[in-house]
């Protein structure tokens, strides 16, 4: 996607969230700053949301009493973004697991590896962010619904929805991703020996 094209989906979806079309969006108690894209996955477990302000992520954390935020950027210090958020998770002494994920093509295995030890062993409860809240965070999501919560695969695909502003047709990865993981050693063996066979569809 373009970055014209991304900041026209940004928009779409503070647009949405402002007319309460997206569940989870502009619903906050009172003070509370607009969330875009921002939504329970496990109720005082798991939550993910689009890149937060500075600001927003402060009342994020203290709202929610959110101990880790896993970011699917990657580390980019230097950028307002990932400065302001570096030192809110300093200031909150949340821990910062910086992930350098893309949602153009299946993670690397040892990517993944560090993936899902974030998802299992980081404190709770998690904040899972990336750009607009919808590809990147969606399939990470859908691995916690799989792997943590042991739910089942259509559950876990819901993350990965347009109702949260991804389309397969744009990131067919991430949808790839959901669908061929199984919680499970053997699994990850398969992923590491066919990684680089592997087709998005």
């Amino acid at each position: 996607m373009s970055e014209i094209s991304s900041r026209l989906r940004l928009l779409a979806v503070a647009a949405a969230a402002l007319a309460g079309l997206i569940p989870g969006c502009g619903d906050d108690p009172a003070g509370a700053p607009i969330l875009f894209n921002f939504h329970t996955i496990e109720e005082n477990q798991a939550y993910r949301s689009s890149q937060l302000s500075g600001e927003a992520l402060s009342w994020v954390i203290d709202h929610y009493g959110i101990k880790t935020v896993v970011n699917l950027r990657g580390p980019n210090p230097g950028k307002p973004w990932y400065d302001a958020e570096a030192e809110v998770c300093a200031e909150k002494n949340v821990v910062l697991v910086d992930l350098p994920m893309s949602a153009r093509s299946l993670p690397e295995p040892e990517l993944l590896e560090s993936i899902l030890q974030a998802l299992r062993d980081s404190p709770r409860p998690l904040l899972i962010h990336c750009e607009s809240g919808s590809d990147r965070s969606g399939a990470v999501s859908g691995l916690y619904r799989l792997d943590i919560l042991g739910q089942d695969r259509e559950t876990a695909m819901r993350e990965l929805s347009p109702v949260y502003w991804h389309f397969r047709s744009e990131k067919p990865c991430m949808d790839t991703l959901v669908e061929s993981y199984e919680p499970t050693p053997e699994w990850m063996d398969w992923y590491r020996a066919e990684y680089l066979n592997l087709e998005c569809r």
